[in-house]
C-alpha cells in the first residue's frame, strides 16, 4: 500500500527522534519539540491512560521522575 500523504514517512522521522528526548527535563523537552515542530504530550507515568490516535508529528514523553524516561512518537 502506498502512503500518498507521507504519514508513514513522517512517523518514521519522528520515531528516529525518540532517543533525543530521553534524559531531558520538561523545559528542555518542550524546547526540543518546538524546535523540531512536534506536538509534545507529557504524561506522569506509563500507567496514565492516553488516547491511541496516531499523529505523525507528536512526541509523547513520560516525565514523572523529573526527566524524560520514555519517549514515543505518534
Amino acid at each position: 500500500m502506498t502512503d500518498p500523504d507521507g504519514v508513514e514517512e513522517q512517523l518514521a522521522r519522528s520515531r528516529a527522534l525518540e532517543p533525543d528526548f530521553l534524559g531531558l527535563g520538561l523545559a528542555e523537552a518542550r524546547l526540543l519539540a518546538d524546535r523540531l515542530g512536534l506536538e509534545l504530550r507529557e504524561i506522569d507515568t506509563l500507567d496514565t491512560p492516553v488516547t491511541l490516535d496516531l499523529r505523525s508529528r507528536r512526541m509523547t514523553v513520560v516525565i514523572g521522575t523529573g526527566s524524560v524516561s520514555w519517549a514515543h512518537a505518534g
